[in-house]
């Protein structure tokens, strides 16, 4: 028993490339997520970040009779 071996590329299956529904909305969405992403990240930014450095700035003007 012997066994074949074929020769050349093994044939595939040609699939045609349909056109997307929406044209553009890899980019758009992408650009949309990057937009939000810096949203939030701003957002995070103001509302965490500025509060904690303030608490050494005041405990600083309070001075050790503050304490």
């Amino acid at each position: 028993m012997s066994l074949a071996i074929p020769s050349g590329p093994a044939p595939t299956a040609a699939r045609r490339q349909r056109p997307g529904v929406l044209p553009g909305f890899g980019i758009s969405m992408g650009y949309a997520v990057l937009y939000l992403s810096l949203l939030v990240l701003v957002l995070v930014l103001v509302l965490v970040l500025v509060p904690l450095a303030a608490l050494p700035i005041k405990s600083l003007e309070l001075g050790w009779a503050g304490f």
